[in-house]
């Protein structure tokens, strides 16, 4: 995983949202499917930002996300001592 699997288009994040996992091709069923799952995860987002701290929970959320994946390393590890 790349630093660019968190920069997927709504098409693409779509196919792996539906139930039953990743979609490779969208046949008319599995287009439906993806459409009903983005305007779910729409509303359920317009919903928490509606909220007061809605936007931190939110972020704090993408960040804990962000976190456990390997390839994230927001702070270079610091360098080798010279002697």
């Amino acid at each position: 995983m790349s630093l660019d699997d968190q920069n997927l288009v709504w098409t693409a994040l779509m196919r792996h949202l539906p139930p039953g996992g990743f979609v490779h091709s969208l046949t008319p069923e599995a287009d439906a499917a993806a459409v009903a799952t983005l305007f779910q995860v729409l509303d359920a987002f317009l919903e928490v930002c509606g909220r007061r701290d809605g936007p931190l929970k939110i972020y704090g959320a993408y960040q804990t996300w962000l976190n456990a994946q390997s390839w994230y390393h927001p702070y270079p590890s610091p360098p080798d001592q010279i002697s």
